[in-house]
């Protein structure tokens, strides 16, 4: 039956076992829920900025203020049955109980992904010996003001470095922190922004990290996507680039507007004809700084577990 106006559809079906921690509990706080993970009790999900908090409490996931902990969003209430879970499922958000799923229904975002791959470094690579990649900040600039902090979901699907100095590292503001893995070359930071107006002008560039500039990036392709299959190209370095030698010291900004807006628009025209946001496709759960949650598309590839390198203190990006 429909439960608080139609938000929230109650299916009865088979629920299997979970286990006390969630694909993503590795570290027990997650920034966003990814396919094929839940959230379970003890975990939270967190804004990029850290400003809210989702939880399960009782009978409700919960969004709160993390410094004065009010409520800013509640589900509707699961009829006094504590919640077992969360998660994403058939494009919806399931809540699970002991005796079935609540279904949450909730906006879907438009998201632009940026991916960034690095092509070359200072140091040149040694496949036998690699000395890496690393940067303090990568930085997209629209209209005057940095948008990077906005990036809802930050990943590099083939490196392997430490989680302390993981890929939010590079756009969480901060140019004391930095993102670096080991691997070289070909390294490849994903991003992913919501609803990005098309109006800019955009700019690109980074700021190196605070130490072994042979890792520095020097030969880069930055691309653009709007589904995750067909990308834009809207800067490539082919040729070595002079890369300061100083520590967290910022790059020029390359202008990426004409390309930045082919991109933008094309993404208003797939919602607008829906080729976006299909049931089928993979979503993930994210919580953003105005304290709301939204599901974001995915691609369909399968991501490497939080934790799963075998190397302690080490994590596929």
């Amino acid at each position: 039956y429909s439960l608080a106006a139609g938000l929230c559809l109650w299916n009865v079906q088979a629920y299997g076992p979970r286990s006390p921690s969630s694909g993503c509990g590795v570290h027990r706080r997650c920034s966003s829920l990814e396919p094929g993970e839940w959230l379970a009790p003890d975990e939270w999900l967190t804004s990029p900025s850290d400003r809210y908090i989702a939880v399960l409490i009782a009978d409700q996931l919960q969004v709160l203020d993390s410094a004065s902990l009010r409520i800013r969003w509640a589900s509707p209430n699961t009829k006094s049955e504590e919640l077992l879970s969360v998660r994403v499922a058939e494009g919806h958000l399931q809540l699970d109980v002991p005796r079935g799923t609540f279904v949450q229904k909730l906006p879907r975002l438009r998201n632009t992904r940026v991916r960034f791959t690095v092509t070359a470094t200072r140091g040149g690579g040694d496949a036998k010996a690699p000395q890496g990649v690393q940067l303090a900040e990568f930085l997209l600039w629209r209209a005057g003001k940095p948008m990077q902090p906005t990036a809802s979901h930050a990943s590099c699907p083939d490196g392997v470095g430490p989680a302390y100095q993981g890929p939010r590292n590079a756009v969480d503001g901060n140019h004391k922190t930095k993102w670096w893995v080991s691997s070289e070359p070909n390294v490849t930071l994903v991003l992913d922004f919501p609803d990005i107006p098309p109006e800019g002008p955009f700019l690109f560039g980074f700021t190196t990290g605070d130490d072994m500039p042979s890792r520095d990036p020097v030969q880069w392709i930055l691309e653009g996507s709007v589904d995750g299959t067909s990308w834009i190209e809207l800067h490539r370095q082919d040729t070595t680039f002079a890369t300061p030698l100083s520590r967290a010291s910022m790059t020029q900004l390359f202008d990426l507007s004409h390309r930045f807006m082919q991109l933008t628009t094309s993404n208003l025209q797939s919602a607008k004809s829906g080729h976006i946001a299909q049931a089928a496709q993979p979503f993930a759960l994210e919580l953003s700084d105005q304290g709301s949650l939204a599901l974001a598309p995915r691609d369909s590839r399968q991501r490497e577990p939080a934790g799963a390198s075998e190397s302690p203190g080490l994590a596929i990006c």
